[in-house]
């Protein structure tokens, strides 16, 4: 742990520079005692030496002597300090030293002698005989040998204090702030990793103690935030499944009237044929036919209303790869009656087979809203085109890599100004007279196609039309024809007049087809047939 061992290192080192520091006070401190010491034992021996001299005159040498012989250490004569005396033994001491001495004064001093040796030296005046002193003096060897103990032991007790303090920092460093410090990391990470459930324990009792209750009180926090998310995220897919589901049913209310009609015919075909046996006109081969035929007829309403029925129920979604042109014939197939009934021409024109990976019956929903809102923005004559087209590459500003599929649906309306393009995909924004429409097709549409990783873009100008396009990305194509493609006819489909079962766009959809893309084929070619 690095904060451990810094810690460790920076204790270690303020140990060390008071240790240190403690040494230097310390020999300082001995030095000066030695100092003082040698100087009051100097003291001693002079004030017995002088005591036997003034009590034995002329002895002096003899008194000497037995000193020196005493102590080999320490060289006592009786010399002359007075300033310019020629009588006698000149002191050891420098004589501009012993100027700046009193008169009766004990002087001490620290010399160097011509020879090189240090000594400690003393003066202590002889009573009765002026300008004469006891000199004193003893090598400082002593003084440093003392010295060098004292530095010695020091530093012994320097070595055992630093290796104990740094013992012990390395141990409160590893149990303070090593282990603390790295559960905080570890949970920290498992945080970061998304486990909210991770906790650190650690009792409170101090800073770190603080800092994991707070790091465990922010994943509580963050663990019932997600929780909250998760809640709002489905209470927000359901009410977006509602509202579609709600424009799903929408749009069937607005088909009514052109389902009524697509029932009326194969009902009268079928009480025409019913009447023919009822009556006895029809019998032997003619009765088998019109019984036949009221049985076509029969299955013709039957797929009307389960095609009616499945778009209105709500289903999972469920992507599969197909054709966009084949999804895009179906879903305007659917429209196409009342395109009719209201005189516009529809019609689409596949420029390309490309395949995309959606939900069929999600993206009609899309297309019909989009269809739908063209036609009844259009006057009789004025034309809608539905165009697929495969672009190579997707727009720079789009995050998606690859092909594209444009489905591009225009108008020759009034148009939108910008104030209304700005708020078109608005939920519950609609220009429609009340009761006219819910507001939410387009902001559904526009969610249906970012969930299928596309887009959806508006272009109108007052008075020249509006044009709806939708990009979604292309994908592979099945290589084991598990989705067929939609059905050939020529580069355009006028979508605008009747067909009849059997005709162009109208075929059977092919064997193996998935259920979802079959039963869109069938709903188009039960909305498609308009009296048989």
């Amino acid at each position: 742990m690095k904060i451990a061992r810094k810690i460790s290192l920076a204790l270690l080192a303020v140990v060390v520079v008071v240790a240190v520091a403690f040494a230097a006070v310390r020999v300082q401190r001995e030095r000066r005692m030695f100092d003082e010491d040698i100087r009051r034992d100097h003291e001693r021996i002079a004030v017995v030496l002088a005591a036997k001299l003034s009590g034995h005159a002329g002895a002096e040498e003899l008194v000497v002597a037995s000193s020196n012989e005493a102590t080999p250490s320490v060289l006592v004569r009786v010399v002359a300090v007075a300033q310019g005396s020629t009588e006698g033994p000149k002191p050891l001491a420098a004589s501009t030293e012993l100027a700046e001495v009193e008169p009766g004064e004990v002087a001490h001093f620290a010399t160097v002698l011509p020879s090189g040796e240090s000594r400690l030296l003393t003066y202590f005046p002889l009573a009765g005989r002026p300008g004469w002193a006891l000199e004193i003096s003893e090598p400082e060897s002593a003084k440093h040998r003392y010295v060098e103990r004292t530095l010695a032991t020091t530093a012994i007790a320097i070595a055992i204090m630093v290796l104990s303090a740094g013992g012990l920092a390395v141990l409160l460093g590893s149990w303070v702030v090593a282990r603390p410090v790295g559960e905080l990391i570890e949970g920290a990470r498992r945080l970061g990793a998304g486990d909210l459930s991770a906790r650190v324990h650690l009792t409170p009792d101090n800073e770190l103690g603080e800092l994991a209750a707070a790091l465990n009180s922010m994943a509580s926090e963050l663990e019932s935030a997600r929780k909250q998310v998760k809640d709002e995220s489905r209470a927000r897919a359901e009410t977006l499944e509602q509202l579609r589901h709600t424009d799903r049913l929408a749009t069937v209310g607005r088909l009514a009237s052109a389902i009524a009609h697509e029932l009326g015919t194969p009902l009268n075909v079928a009480s025409g044929h019913a009447k023919l046996i009822a009556t006895g006109r029809a019998q032997g081969e003619g009765a088998t036919r019109s019984a036949v035929t009221i049985g076509e007829q029969c299955q013709r309403m039957t797929r009307i209303i389960r095609q009616v029925l499945q778009h209105s129920r709500r289903s999972p979604a469920q992507k599969i790869p197909v054709p966009a042109s084949q999804i895009v014939r179906e879903a305007v197939g659917w429209l196409a009656p009342l395109a009719e009934g209201r005189g516009v021409p529809l019609s689409v024109h596949p420029n390309t087979e490309a395949h995309f990976e959606v939900d069929p019956t999600r993206l009609q929903q899309v297309l019909i809203n989009l269809v739908l809102n063209a036609v009844q923005a259009s006057t009789s004559g004025s034309p809608v085109t539905v165009t697929v087209d495969a672009l190579d590459a997707a727009p720079a500003n789009v995050a998606i890599d690859g092909r594209v599929i444009r489905i591009a649906v225009r108008d020759r309306g009034s148009g939108m100004t910008s104030e209304v393009i700005g708020r078109v995909f608005e939920p519950f924004f609609t220009t429609k007279e009340s009761g006219a429409g819910t507001g939410l097709g387009l902001s559904i549409a526009r969610d249906i196609v970012t969930d299928h990783g596309g887009w959806i873009t508006v272009s109108s100008e007052p008075g020249t039309g509006t044009c709806f396009e939708v990009f979604l990305p292309a994908c592979t194509p099945p290589s084991d024809g598990a989705v067929s493609s939609a059905p050939s006819g020529g580069a355009d489909d006028d979508l605008g007049g009747r067909e009849h079962e059997g005709e162009q766009g109208l075929r059977p959809p092919a064997e193996g087809m998935p259920a979802t893309a079959m039963s869109a084929v069938a709903e188009a070619r039960a909305l498609l047939l308009v009296g048989a």
